[in-house]
């Protein structure tokens, strides 16, 4: 507790001490420095309080969160706060008189998009509790509301760049385009991208599906959500503006451009289709009851150990059926036998009793529970893996003994 105590006073007492100095040196001292050599025009630095109360309050508020509240969400909170302390700093750093106006869109963008990103999060941390299937339409309208908050901030900035574009040395080039309507291409570009990986971040619901095809779809297209709205952005961009401006305006000759772009396509489907093919292969792969854990026999063998059969039949009950009681005393007697000191056989069988399995959906499909039946068979495994590789049993009379796979690979039982 007294730790913690001064976990939070730490903090606390920077922050307090940022606060004053940024009053005593920002509003009482009002600093400035000069903007030419006659020191006739003078940059007042009054304006960096706003934006430094605001980044170190934040940011304070992310470290007391993390120290003071517990629960799955906190690290989410955590980090939102931090995020948001730093986009609020660039927003109240737009406002300054000497930024160029099309910035202010973008820093707006950041700041609402900070505070999305984080509810986002936190949301589905909440819903996962029900039911995981609820995260894919949740980050769907995640990215739409996204996709709406990028079209009004380009909007918003295109007024601004499109007149210092023109009175740059850009204008003669780019006029055409300005007039040709580039703000509402931009925006239907947009628009069309994020909503066509809103779409697509629903085949997330697949994740777990019986089927490995719709389960390696879920996984791979609704996993990459990012690189999905990325590529959609520039495919859209290429045809609605881009393809237009190579055949009218760059020479080069139109039959090229399309023996390029058929390139690409093919390329594209032939790594894709390697990359589902390769993920597909893996995910059909399963181990067998006992993972890479099994009893081994040397050749020669006079007699079984009834002890060491219980035992292994005790690992397959607690792999299919979650039944940890008899693995569990089994193991503590094999352990005594064996020679094993007290604290040791506390630490090693503490990690099967402590251990849980995942809960079912409240609600949801058949395949949502057979995919947490198998989840928990795989984290039963690791628990076997982990308490029998941390252990040595003693080798018996007979030959036979409990071991690992790391150097061999012996005929299993």
């Amino acid at each position: 507790m007294e730790e913690r105590v001064r976990r939070i006073i730490v903090p606390s007492a920077v922050f307090l001490a940022g606060l004053i100095l940024i009053f005593w040196g920002l509003y009482i001292q009002r600093p400035s420095i000069p903007l030419d050599e006659l020191g006739s025009s003078r940059l007042e630095l009054s304006f960096l309080a706003y934006p430094l109360i605001a980044l170190i309050s934040l940011n304070y508020l992310s470290v007391v969160s993390r120290e003071l509240l517990v629960g799955d969400i906190v690290e989410s909170l955590s980090e939102g706060l931090k995020r948001c302390g730093y986009t609020a700093c660039l927003l109240l750093l737009s406002g300054w008189e000497y930024i160029p106006r099309w910035i202010v869109p973008i820093a707006f963008f950041l700041f609402y998009a900070s505070i999305l990103n984080m509810s986002h999060e936190i949301l589905i941390l909440y819903v996962k509790q029900y039911n995981e299937i609820l995260e894919a339409p949740l980050t769907m309208f995640y990215i739409i509301f996204l996709g709406l908050l990028g079209s009004q901030a380009w909007l918003s900035m295109y007024q601004y760049f499109e007149a210092s574009m023109i009175q740059s040395g850009f204008g003669e080039f780019i006029g055409p385009y300005i007039g040709a309507g580039l703000a509402g291409a931009v925006n239907n570009v947009i628009l069309a991208s994020t909503g066509i990986t809103a779409v697509v971040s629903l085949t997330k619901i697949f994740v777990g599906h019986p089927s490995r095809y719709l389960n390696v779809m879920g996984r791979v297209a609704g996993g990459r959500i990012e690189q999905i709205i990325f590529v959609n952005f520039l495919v859209i961009y290429y045809f609605l503006l881009l393809r237009g401006f190579l055949f009218r305006v760059s020479g080069v000759n139109p039959q090229y451009i399309v023996i390029a772009e058929w390139a690409i396509i093919c390329l594209s489907f032939y790594l894709l289709y390697r990359r589902l093919r390769n993920y597909s292969n893996e995910s059909m792969v399963e181990d067998g009851p006992s993972g890479w854990w099994t009893k081994h026999k040397q050749t020669i063998q006079l007699k079984t150990d009834p002890q060491m059969d219980r035992l292994s039949a005790a690992v397959d009950r607690f792999i299919m059926d979650g039944d940890r009681n008899e693995f569990a005393v089994l193991l503590t007697l094999i352990m005594k036998n064996a020679g094993q000191s007290q604290s040791t056989i506390t630490s090693v069988v503490s990690r099967v009793l402590k251990y849980e399995d995942l809960k079912p959906p409240i609600f949801g499909f058949i395949w949502q529970t057979e995919l947490v039946e198998k989840r928990n068979k795989s984290r039963r495994r690791k628990i076997i893996d982990l308490v029998l590789s941390s252990i040595q049993l003693k080798q018996d009379e007979t030959g036979e003994r409990f071991d690992t796979r790391d150097d061999s690979t012996p005929q299993d039982v």
